[in-house]
């Protein structure tokens, strides 16, 4: 990588880094914190160092990486497309999760526990589901238009 590359990586790390901090000093009252339990923002930011090494080490070792086993590349391209419904999801229903349990009694820890896997098992299927039809039907609605108006998509890899 060049020296402007490792520039904007380093950038990039220390930018998520402040941010995820600074959201996490910002917790609102409806955190783990409330209930007397501590609240560190190390763990995300420990998560978002991983998150962005491995894209950046994905670019570098790519042919590598495209030698692993076919179904150890399929379980990693299904996380990939968890991501976006995750982001989705994670902070206006989990949230609303964690208050519901917390309401019903449950301890904080579990209750965030279980938070975790309904929204991770929720984006799985919004990921195999949910998108899969919709990208079709728009896939088929574009084409269509486009055969209309003259205009050619470029082939999709999804």
């Amino acid at each position: 990588m060049s020296r402007i590359s490792w520039l904007g990586f380093l950038g990039a790390l220390a930018t998520g880094a402040v941010q995820i901090y600074m959201a996490g000093e910002n917790a609102s009252d409806r955190t783990l914190a409330t209930a007397g339990h501590s609240f560190s923002s190390f763990p995300a930011i420990a998560i978002w160092l991983a998150g962005l090494t491995s894209v950046v080490a994905s670019v570098g070792y790519g042919k590598r990486i495209s030698r692993l086993p076919a179904s150890f590349l399929q379980s990693i391209k299904t996380l990939g497309a968890m991501t976006y419904p995750l982001y989705l999801l994670h902070f206006a229903i989990g949230v609303q999760i964690v208050d519901w349990l917390t309401d019903l009694g449950m301890a904080p820890l579990p209750a965030l526990t279980l938070a975790v896997a309904i929204i991770c098992a929720t984006s799985f299927a919004v990921c195999k589901w949910g998108e899969p039809p919709i990208r079709s039907l728009l896939r088929e609605l574009f084409d269509r238009l486009g055969q209309r108006t003259g205009f050619q998509a470029k082939e999709s890899r999804v």
